[in-house]
C-alpha cells in the first residue's frame, strides 16, 4: 500500500517532533540529490528544536 502524505516522527524524553511530506515532496527531494530528503527532514526538525549533534560534517 503506498501512501500519499508521510509523517516523519522523532520522539525525545516526553517531547515529538514531526514532519509531514507528500509522496510528490518525497519523490522530488530523492531525484534532486540522494542525500536531500535526509537533509529536509534534519532541518526541519532541528527548526522545531531538535538538538542535532553534528561532528565533522561540512554544511555546502
Amino acid at each position: 500500500m503506498k501512501f500519499k502524505n508521510y509523517v516523519f516522527m522523532v520522539k525525545n524524553g516526553i517531547r515529538y517532533y514531526e514532519m509531514n511530506l507528500s509522496e510528490y515532496e518525497i519523490e522530488s527531494l530523492k531525484n534532486h540529490n540522494p542525500y536531500a530528503l535526509d537533509w529536509e527532514i534534519w532541518l526541519e526538525l532541528k527548526k522545531q528544536g531538535l538538538v542535532v549533534f553534528e561532528v565533522g560534517i561540512t554544511w555546502v
